[in-house]
């Protein structure tokens, strides 16, 4: 593990691991909490990254990132185990909607994940219920309990969002790395607990721009001009898409910041 010191932490002694680790599958999704931090290079593999957030007197937490997919969030978190093990796992991030009553920027405090294959990996439930107080303190009161379902590629289309809706009932919203990161988070031993906030609803049809983005989530400027050519409905579907993110990414921001304090 190597670090990258900050002159405001020169007083606080560095620990060999963080109280807290918050973590999102998008480096958008991260921004509000890595903005506040330093880089912590060399812990986890690209395109993962990792930041030391500074908050004077209080304990080490460190937020970041781990990339799309649920092998990306699975090796963010297990450099983790043995004596760097964090006490406590947040994994959060937006998703789409598998019950018909989620709209866009809807919270969903997650039991638990399941992939389509059938692993299941379950939060801890006194961890899940310590994180739901904070978000309700925040304003933020969520809109249900309930499951995800991990997919390994973009769900976009209304029918087939319906589809695994009917197949997998107890899911309320449908991501690429929940389970990964809940099953990485307890072999570690620590207590995990995740939630995600709805971007688009069930009968909303959502364009996969995977092939413009690279492994977190970022525009690759020519790629995505160039599926976007090949695509012309998404483009269309882009202003849709960017105000439900935006409606999706302030109440995100909201909850991370209101987990950062426990």
């Amino acid at each position: 593990m190597s670090w990258n010191p900050d002159p405001r932490f020169t007083a606080v002694p560095v620990q060999a691991s963080p109280t807290l680790l918050i973590l999102t599958a998008l480096a958008s999704e991260a921004q509000a909490l890595v903005s506040h931090g330093k880089p912590e290079v060399g812990l986890v593999p690209p395109p993962g990254e990792l930041r030391r957030i500074w908050r004077a007197g209080k304990s080490e937490v460190w937020a970041g990132y781990t990339g799309l997919g649920a092998e990306a969030a699975r090796a963010a978190i297990l450099p983790f185990k043995g004596e760097r093990a964090p006490k406590r796992v947040i994994f959060a991030g937006v998703a789409g909607a598998l019950r018909g009553d989620l709209d866009v920027g809807d919270l969903v405090v997650l039991e638990g994940a399941v992939s389509e294959g059938g692993g299941l990996a379950e939060t801890d439930a006194g961890f899940t219920t310590v994180v739901e107080a904070a978000l309700e303190r925040s304003g933020l009161a969520s809109r249900r309990r309930g499951m995800a379902l991990e997919v390994n590629r973009v769900v976009g289309a209304p029918d087939d969002k319906r589809a695994l809706a009917r197949r997998f009932p107890d899911a309320c919203v449908v991501a690429m790395e929940d389970r990964a990161a809940i099953a990485a988070a307890r072999e570690i031993g620590a207590e995990v607990a995740a939630f995600r906030v709805v971007i688009d609803r069930l009968g909303d049809s959502l364009p996969d721009l995977s092939p413009g983005l690279d492994a977190a989530g970022r525009p690759r400027a020519l790629k995505l001009a160039a599926h976007l050519v090949r695509q012309p409905g998404a483009l269309r579907a882009l202003p849709g898409l960017a105000r439900s993110f935006g409606v999706a990414r302030s109440v995100l921001e909201r909850g991370l910041h209101a987990v950062l304090e426990l």
